[in-house]
């Protein structure tokens, strides 16, 4: 099964929304890890800030997020520091059904494609569901190797444009895909 991605804003915007579609509800998305403030819901990928643009080359560097249905209500621990200081606590064990997903990110100053990862270890039917469903979806819209699938947009800045995949910058880059592949893929009949 897939778990890691080379993709820009748009190719992740597609990925979900075809998702979406065959799921036959919207998903939604929620930053992980302990947080000052109530965890934000996006209701699109699109709103999560900087989305596909990585601001630093680095792996993971636009967060960290958990997907769940938007019909699905959110569980997280929130808890009093000594100071008197709320904290939110979001973890995926807490919320079944969901799944992982860091995204990929496109590091324009340095001709740079940041991978991204989704899935988890829950063993839920829903999380499963999710995960399959993703995975399906990815295959269907990327070239792909191995547990790596790399976006249309992506591939294109790659080839046309020598963007560089890997995980950070500084990195040996990662070759996935051939010209051949690309080529086959981005030939319209005529």
């Amino acid at each position: 099964m897939l778990r890691f991605f080379f993709m820009t804003a748009k190719d992740m915007e597609n990925w979900f929304s075809e998702a979406e579609q065959k799921l036959g509800l919207s998903l939604k998305f929620i930053v992980l890890g302990l947080q000052k403030d109530k965890p934000k819901e996006y209701m699109s990928c699109l709103e999560i800030p900087s989305f596909g643009i990585s601001g630093s080359g680095q792996e993971m560097d636009q967060g960290r997020f958990m997907i769940l249905r938007h019909n699905q209500q959110l569980v997280f621990n929130p808890f009093t520091l000594k100071n008197g200081a709320p904290r939110f606590q979001v973890r995926l064990d807490y919320n079944p059904g969901a799944e992982y997903f860091a995204p990929s990110g496109v590091y324009h100053s340095a001709k740079f494609i940041v991978h991204g990862e989704f899935g988890s270890v829950l063993k839920d039917p829903d999380s499963k569901k999710l995960r399959k469903l993703l995975s399906t979806v990815l295959k269907k819209q990327c070239t792909t190797c191995g547990d790596t699938a790399v976006g249309n947009e992506a591939l294109e800045l790659h080839f046309n444009d020598g963007y560089k995949l890997g995980p950070n910058v500084g990195a040996p880059e990662i070759c996935l895909v051939n010209v051949k592949d690309f080529q086959e893929k981005n030939t319209k009949p005529k």
